[in-house]
């Protein structure tokens, strides 16, 4: 056999991988509705080490175990969003997101569940990363939204402890632009300013810029757009946001 020969033979087997993946999707859906008569949550831990489980039995070669593990958790993942967009079908999505109206999880939030459900949204607004996952333990919540990295400062520490703590999952990523501005009340010019508020991301984000200007008071705040709404609230020069 030469290479070409290979090559059809692995395309045989992926059109034989793709209908098995049809069919467990069908079963799944089948699963969803189940759940959603009888009230039943999506996951179930134990179930789906049980699978892992009976997969590495099934196998002949022990150098796979962790590829076949590897793929089984990636196929469950999908089944769980699958099965999710299935029960939220035709209900209205309760949705809990950082921040205030406008902030950046609002905005990540509406461009991942317009793109995705085609059902409405409740958003739910909180202060904390902390009081997202709180609020995810209501099992009336369906979704949390959170940053979890982004290209200037990599990793959020704080939202990885969190999903690390729980019994959390990503469901899906949605990325977003983010650009920054200094903001204060109008009339503001940049000799008036003399406290800035703004999420420690944003500020980290910022680092270059506000560097040029040493007599400022930099103040981590819990959100971006929470300080923005701050800064208006105070009505005083003096103060701006980023």
């Amino acid at each position: 056999m030469d290479l070409s020969d290979y090559r059809n033979k692995i395309d045989e087997i992926d059109r034989e991988i793709v209908k098995l993946f049809e069919r467990r999707m069908e079963t799944a859906e089948a699963i969803a509705n189940y759940k959603k008569d009888n009230n039943l949550p999506i996951l179930n831990s134990s179930r789906e080490d049980q699978v892992i489980k009976k997969v590495k039995s099934y196998l002949k070669n022990p150098e796979l175990m962790e590829g076949a593990e590897d793929l089984y958790r990636c196929i469950m993942k999908i089944s769980r969003t699958y099965q999710q967009k299935k029960m939220s079908a035709c209900r209205t999505l309760n949705i809990v997101y950082s921040g205030v109206p406008g902030a950046y999880s609002d905005i990540a939030l509406t461009e991942f569940f317009d793109e995705n459900f085609e059902n409405g949204v409740n958003k739910i607004n909180v202060k904390t990363f902390q009081d997202v996952f709180t609020y995810l333990e209501d099992e009336k919540i369906n979704y949390g939204v959170v940053p979890i990295e982004n290209s200037s400062t990599g990793g959020i520490a704080e939202v990885y402890d969190l999903l690390r703590n729980g019994n959390y999952y990503i469901a899906g990523e949605k990325k977003i632009k983010v650009s920054h501005y200094l903001l204060g009340i109008k009339g503001t010019k940049i000799e008036d300013i003399k406290y800035v508020y703004s999420h420690p991301q944003g500020l980290l984000q910022c680092e270059k810029f506000l560097n040029n200007f040493p007599n400022w008071s930099i103040i981590p705040y819990n959100n971006t757009a929470a300080a923005v709404k701050l800064v208006k609230e105070k009505g005083d020069k003096s103060f701006a946001a980023i």
